[in-house]
């Protein structure tokens, strides 16, 4: 396309050489014809207030292409979500992938199209509707066009990404070109009409180029590094001192009013104060909130340098067994602490939990929890907005694919339990690292069916290990979709039981319980198993929690006739003065005459335990104050003699001279008397550790208890008033379960005029006369003018008591006003209506009674019945609501013609309904949307899945069968196409498998309806020749490649066109077979997968520590082989079959599970990344990760095929047995001298043998049989070491059809007497690697994870392991 031509719009300049170099490479390809246009280096907002930028928009004949351009050099591995970078230099890098935010910014900019095209339309008299249907699809593009570049990732990992054209063969991708000259389609055609439609509506959505723009103190400039749906986070500096941050812009709408963004931000300011008050080694929290040009809110966050996203670290790390669990561990009580501080996340997943790598790397773990923008006030009884420092519920903190990190029930409740939700989402991560860096679901509708289906997250589902029981129903517990299952809660009050203490304590236990009897490990006092003995005298009981200073432990001292203490132990060298303050102000208040009540005591210390410093303090207790009005107030009792003897020790305090600076519930332990739970609890004050804070630093302490108007007026230094202050907040708590509020409750109270809002009905259950007597107490206690408040801590001590020493003299209770929770519009995935518009139903349950209702008002009228049979609450429904009419009609009672009318009646009844008839259109045209997504075709299940997302699934028994009968509804009741308009009907159809007359697709016209079929025969195929090979399953990635051949044969397109996902290629591929089933994991199997084999793949990796009782394999084998449950026999022939497949193990009648026989207790395995991550205690250390692969092997006896280099076989082999001490065989050698001494033994000239071999087909194939009587010899070479054995050269077996003889060891049910390896030579070929093949021919294997590539880290790894241990010989 020429420079200056009109269809090549520049809308400014870039200011990057090679970002010009690539513009200029597009416009070469783009034609300078119609339909084409081009839009480059611009920004446009979206109708959230975002702003986006876009290097080139190009209109092709069939879509709209977003390119994003990328000018990287070298090497590009990793996976469709994360990249790893391989340099020139060597170096590696790692990133998430540019096409999630391309992505995002193609979904954005087709919305915004959309909008303008309408208004285009309706300006110049043309059909809007119209107009939409034809406007094409927006696809995102990655174009890498440096020319010193290849990509060496799967197939599915390379959609969407392109190079340069006639570089095929180097950068293996497809050429610019074949992208945006790709062909029109039947439905899908541009032309010039369009294409001027689509120009106009560009020109009026604004697009622009901005270059920075002001926060505050802080320059925003750049390009945005992530995105949310109402946040984005770009690259800031200091205007001051330069100091780099992370800018988070949280946005509005445009044309929000300025009072609602000031308010906005006024409630926001309030949550950031009380998220930066916290102070943890492991919390990340944001140093300044700002107000941007557009008067958007911005976060401020400091740079972390050194930290990665944990998924992105992982994807070239991999993490032992202790590692994962120290990981859990410390995100556990990072979690658990602000918890206690009345702050929860919201947002957990990878994304948001940063490793320094460097530090990983030297074998320690440091963590940090960052984006905790979405943080909020664990049960604020006073707020129930949807909105967290700017989010909507649907929204999460980190990366795109940590919304399936987060609980269900999340995006439909504002005010959801937040302690349960970070639960769910550590149990989600826990899940992550056990299985080896799975996601726990694609997206947030396959999440939803899982835990329908699981009941949590199940391990078994997803690991190709086993996993042990304990983690794995840890992780079951933790994901429960039931929040009351999910945290638990005591019958008496109702609070829960189980949060991310217990976690950590959980993870603790495990640990401790793993340890070998025989063991004694070093133990870090900071972090001790339950039941370790420290310095010889402390046995702990538990980990009690951290806060910024010190983690507390309780322990048993056993040199004071087995007292219960707490060691508050140092995080760090820092912390060690701070303790030692602490210790002095302790020892000073241990002097006072007459005793200081309700404080801790210091028994003794600084202690020395180890390299930490510590204190050994009296036990305050294991629960909290805040553990109690977190959910509920106190009753009149409890709230005065808690009160008074919270009063007594502030009375107390302030006559010694100390301050606590830092009071709050957190703070209040719940102490019993000589540790006796019958006796009555008692509030004991802990934690002087802000004590001795200079009296300047006003910002020492917690919000909302530290006293907002210090620093104001005179008050210039921390003075009594402010400690009374704090005393007072936690009083009004007590009696209220809340915080108090000032004015409008979301400003900052310095900058209002308003005093504390309080009356007597803020104190429901309380007597009038005592509710008024608080609300005056109150009134002076929190008041802004500190000389309107009590003079001394007695004077308000004597208050107090005056409240409650006349009887009340009306017996009628005070009754609390209720406040309804707010309306907020973004608490639903349905885009909000607009003005004037009808709302629609967001409950799958109210939908589905409306479905009913509007069919007819008597249960038993045939067009009620048929619906209802259709949702699945008529007694007589089928299982699947897509049967045809025959099947239909005698379970109403009806004929199959009378069901087919009651059909074409259904749109006709909606409509009586106007909110029930915006429903169905809406969800039917989001149905119509997922489709197009996904190429075109999909399933049932798939789309009512996705359905059930975008509703509130609380309430129907089986949710997913709703969903489906709701989809059978909307998919009936679509509506007719215009007169004139039957060629472009885009009404999706159905089509069924013949055998069975289910549904198996469900797409558009434009899609082949002979396709489900070509994937059924294409699926078979693929069974039968992986069980030919000896293999039981077809990995997805496996199966991408042939299905999309299939699918392109019949749709007539080049695979790399075919745009239905490989998901969904397979599911289509499985509904429509009658002999193949998808697992858990996606595999491809045997609907008639022998149980032997299903649990010879379910108990790999087993240690002989490991055991399990029936109920539980049986759980396992459903949760990973859903189509194989109910097979599992009972005992004893179970019996036999595991130990069958797992030798040494049997039944134990004592423990009544299955068991090793006499096996040593040790750490058990947990699997780490992919098949490659086996990390026994032993391997406990640094190691690449075919290291640890190797490690494991030699620990299980298992066969492992690797694929290496070229040339490289000598090499890797010498390694191996330098590195293992194994034994090499090279197998050609043996059966050569095995060949030539049976030759001579009857009288064969060798030569002939030769003669023979390089002879023709029919003498190579007499000669077959002499190479198979001498496969016993390469038998018996593997036989006789006494080690693990590394096979090379066997390039021989492959050449006569006898790679059959490595049946023998890989059978993982009857595993070698020893490790066995054979090196596989990986020839660089045109189509990539050839995997596990041996001269084209496949390698025998009895599980995918028996073949690994040796990647370029592992191979470096065993050799220059090698060239180390050369050089000592030296």
């Amino acid at each position: 396309m020429a420079q200056n031509d009109d269809r090549w719009v520049e809308v400014s300049k870039s200011a990057f050489a090679h970002e010009t170099e690539g513009l200029n490479l597009l416009r070469d390809v783009v034609p300078n014809a119609s339909p084409y246009r081009a839009w480059t280096n611009f920004e446009f907002m979206d109708n959230h207030g975002l702003w986006h930028e876009v290097d080139a928009l190009v209109l092709g004949r069939r879509r709209l292409h977003l390119i994003e351009l990328k000018h990287f050099v070298g090497r590009l591995g990793g996976t469709e979500t994360n990249w790893v970078r391989t340099l020139p230099s060597g170096k590696v890098r790692t990133q998430r992938s540019p096409l999630l935010l391309t992505r995002r910014k193609a979904q954005r900019l087709a919305t915004r199209i959309e909008e303008e095209a309408h208004k285009v339309a309706v300006e110049s008299g043309l059909n809007p509707e119209k107009v939409r249907r034809a406007l094409p699809f927006v696809q995102e593009s990655v174009f890498l066009h440096a020319a010193d570049f290849t990509v060496e990732m799967p197939e599915l990992a390379k959609s969407g990404l392109f190079g340069l054209d006639g570089d095929e063969d180097r950068s293996k991708l497809p050429g610019i070109s074949t992208r945006i000259l790709e062909p029109p389609t039947d439905t899908r055609r541009v032309d010039e009409d369009l294409s001027v439609i689509i120009a106009l509506a560009l020109r009026n959505l604004g697009i622009t180029r901005r270059t920075e723009r002001d926060a505050g103190s802080w320059t925003i400039s750049g390009a945005p590094v992530a995105s949310g749906d109402d946040w984005q986070e770009w690259p800031a500096k200091h205007k001051g001192t330069d100091d780099p941050a992370r800018a988070r812009v949280v946005s509005f709408r445009p044309g929000t009013p300025a009072h609602a963004r000031a308010a906005a931000h006024r409630k926001m300011q309030r949550e950031y104060t009380l998220l930066s008050s916290l102070r943890h080694e492991s919390i990340v929290v944001p140093r300044d909130l700002v107000q941007d040009d557009d008067g958007n809110t911005v976060l401020i966050y400091p740079q972390t340098p050194g930290y990665e996203p944990l998924d992105l670290a992982l994807a070239t790390r991999t993490l032992t067994a202790d590692q994962q669990l120290t990981v859990l561990s410390r995100v556990a009580e990072a979690l658990a602490y602000a918890h206690r501080n009345h702050v929860a996340h919201r947002g957990l997943g990878p994304s948001t939990v940063l490793i320094h790598t460097e530090r990983l790397d030297a074998g320690r773990i440091d963590v940090r929890l960052v984006d905790w923008s979405w943080a909020g006030r664990i049960h604020d009884g006073g707020t129930r907005s949807a909105t967290m420092l700017g989010t909507a519920v649907t929204a999460t903190g980190g990366a795109a694919a940590d919304e399936v990190f987060q609980a269900p029930e999340d995006r439909w409740a504002p005010d959801s339990d937040r302690i349960a939700l970070d639960v769910f989402s550590l149990g989600a991560l826990a899940y992550f690292l056990f299985s080896g860096g799975q996601n726990p679901a694609r997206d947030r509708g396959s999440l939803l069916e899982r835990l329908r289906a699981e009941q949590g997250l199940d391990l078994a589902a997803a690991t190709g290990r086993f996993v042990d029981e304990r983690l794995r129903e840890l992780v079951l517990r933790s994901t429960n979709p039931s929040v009351s299952k999910r945290v638990g809660t005591e019958a008496k009050t109702g609070r829960p039981t189980f949060g991310a203490q217990q976690f950590a304590a959980a993870l603790d236990g495990y640990r401790h319980a793993q340890q070998p009897a025989t063991a004694t490990p070093q133990i870090d006092p900071l972090n001790p198993p339950t039941g370790a003995l420290l310095d010889d005298r402390f046995e702990v009981q538990s980990v009690l929690g951290s806060g910024s200073t010190a983690r507390g432990i309780l322990v048993t001292d056993r040199h004071h006739d087995d007292r219960t203490r707490v060691l508050k132990v140092g995080l760090d060298d820092t912390a060690a003065h701070r303790l030692r303050d602490e210790a002095e102000v302790l020892t000073t208040l241990a002097q006072q005459q007459p005793p200081v009540p309700g404080v801790v005591e210091l028994i003794e210390g600084p202690l020395h335990l180890g390299h930490r410093t510590a204190l050994l303090l009296s036990n305050c207790g294991e629960q909290t104050l805040a553990d109690v009005v977190r959910y509920t107030p106190l009753g009149p009792a409890q709230l005065k003699t808690w009160g008074l003897g919270l009063l007594d020790a502030v009375v107390a305090l302030d006559a010694a001279g100390i301050t606590h600076r830092d009071i709050k519930p957190s703070n209040l332990g719940l102490s019993r008397p000589d540790g006796k739970r019958s006796a009555k609890a008692r509030l004991a004050l802990f934690d002087f550790s802000l004590s001795r804070a200079p009296v300047d630093q006003l910002d020492a302490g917690t919000p909302p208890y530290r006293d907002p108007f210090l620093g104001t007026g005179i008050r210039t230094a921390y003075d009594s008033a402010a400690e009374r202050y704090s005393t007072a907040v936690v009083l009004y708590e007590m009696a209220t379960a809340s915080t108090p509020v000032y004015g409008d409750g979301v400003s900052d109270p310095r900058v209002l005029a308003d005093d504390v809002s309080v009356s007597a009905e803020d104190f429901g259950g309380h007597a009038r006369t005592r509710a008024e007597a608080l609300a005056t107490f109150f009134a002076a206690a929190l008041a802004r003018n500190v000389r309107d408040r009590f003079d001394t801590a007695a004077a308000m001590r004597a208050a107090w008591a005056a409240v409650f020493a006349a009887k009340p003299a009306d017996a009628e209770p005070v009754h609390a006003e209720v406040q309804a929770p707010r309306a907020t519009a973004t608490a639903t995935a349905i885009p909000p209506v607009a003005v004037g518009e009808p709302a629609t139903y967001t409950s799958l349950n109210t939908l589905a009674a409306e479905f009913a209702r509007a069919a007819a008002t008597k249960p038993s009228a045939i067009r009620r019945q048929v619906v209802e049979l259709l949702l699945g609450t008529h007694d007589a429904a089928p299982d699947d609501p897509f049967v045809t009419y025959q099947v239909l009609a005698p379970l109403a009672g009806v004929t199959p013609g009378r069901v087919a009318q009651i059909f074409g009646e259904l749109r006709e009844l909606w409509a009586r309904s106007p909110q029930l008839a915006a429903t169905v259109d809406r969800l039917y045209r989001r149905g119509l949307a997922l489709l197009e997504s996904t190429g075109g075709a999909s399933t049932p299940e798939l789309l009512a899945r996705e359905l059930a997302g975008a509703l509130d699934a609380d309430g129907p028994a089986d949710p997913q069968r709703t969903a489906l009968g709701v989809l059978r509804l909307v998919l009936a009741s679509a509506p007719e196409p215009e007169p004139g308009s039957e060629d472009d009907d885009p009404r999706p159809l159905l089509t069924r498998r013949q055998s069975t007359g289910t549904v198996a697709m469900i797409a558009t016209a434009a899609v082949d309806r002979r396709l489900p079929a070509a994937l059924a025969r294409e699926a078979d195929g693929l069974v039968a020749a992986a069980a030919a090979q000896g293999l039981a399953l077809v990995a997805p990635a496996d199966a991408d490649r042939p299905l999309r051949a299939a699918a392109a044969t019949v749709l007539d397109v080049a695979p790399e066109q075919v745009e239905i996902p490989g998901y969904v290629l397979l599911r289509i591929a499985a509904a429509s077979s009658v002999q193949v089933a998808l697992s858990a994991r996606d595999e491809l199997h045997a609907r008639t997968l022998p149980i032997r084999d299903a649990l010879g793949l379910l108990l790999q990796g087993l240690s002989t520590s490991d055991a399990f009782g029936r109920p539980e394999l049986e759980s396992r084998v459903a949760a990973r082989f859903p189509t194989l449950a109910r097979t599992l026999p009972r005992r004893p022939d179970l019996d036999s079959l595991v130990a069958a497949v797992v030798q040494g193990m049997g039944w134990s009648e004592e423990r009544a599970r299955y068991e090793f026989a006499g096996a040593p207790q040790r750490l058990s395995h947990v699997p780490t990344r992919h098949t490659l991550a086996g990390s026994p205690a032993a391997a406990i250390g640094s190691g690449s990760d075919v290291e640890l692969l190797l490690d494991t092997s030699i620990r299980d006896r298992t066969f492992r095929a690797l694929g290496v280099p070229m040339g490289a076989s000598d090499q890797v082999a010498d390694a191996l047995v330098e590195r293992f001490g194994a034994v090499r065989v090279d197998v050609t050698d043996v059966l050569l001298g095995e060949l030539r001494a049976r030759a001579a033994q009857v009288g064969i000239a060798w030569e002939a043998i030769l003669a023979a071999d390089s002879g023709a087909a029919a003498d190579r194939e007499g000669l077959k049989g002499f190479v198979a009587q001498a496969l016993p010899a390469v038998v018996d070479a593997v036989s006789a070491a006494g080690g693990p054995v590394v096979l090379t050269d066997l390039s021989t077996l492959a050449a006569y059809g006898q790679l059959g003889v490595l049946q023998a060891w890989v059978d993982v049910t009857n595993p070698p007497p020893h490790a066995v390896w054979a090196l596989i030579p990986q020839p660089e070929e045109s189509g990539g690697r050839p995997g596990a093949r041996v001269d084209g021919t496949a390698l025998p294997r009895t599980s995918p994870e028996q073949f690994v590539q040796v990647d370029r880290f592992g191979l470096q790894a065993l050799l220059s392991s090698h060239e180390d241990s050369m050089k000592e010989h030296v």
